[in-house]
């Protein structure tokens, strides 16, 4: 179907740019540590790509891949679900629902 195509296109074009991340940062790491010396610690990518098991094999690009994939995903859904459940609660409790508003106006200040 037209949406699944257009579906698989974004999944494609998230990976492509994903899978070049990871290279970028395979060929930064693999060219010396200091990459790493640089920066105050190291990202999830740096975590996952310097990794090892028992016999001193890391992952691969793809590996890799899927686990950016989970912690992409995982955390959209569960900020999704986090925030339409404290929708709902404040929708049940108008006082505190009020109470919000009245922060965030005077947060923004008119903005």
């Amino acid at each position: 179907s037209p949406s699944g195509r257009e579906f698989k296109q974004t999944c494609d074009f998230v990976h492509d740019i994903a899978l070049s991340i990871i290279k970028q940062r395979r060929r930064e790491l693999e060219s010396g540590e200091e990459v790493l010396q640089e920066k105050k610690r190291p990202d999830f990518i740096d975590i996952l790509l310097r990794a090892r098991d028992e016999d001193g094999r890391g992952l691969s690009d793809l590996e890799i891949l899927e686990e950016v994939d989970n912690i992409l995903f995982a955390g959209h859904d569960t900020t999704a679900s986090t925030l339409s459940w404290t929708l709902y609660a404040l929708a049940q409790h108008p006082h505190h629902q009020e109470m919000v508003r009245e922060e965030v106006e005077q947060l923004l200040a008119g903005r």
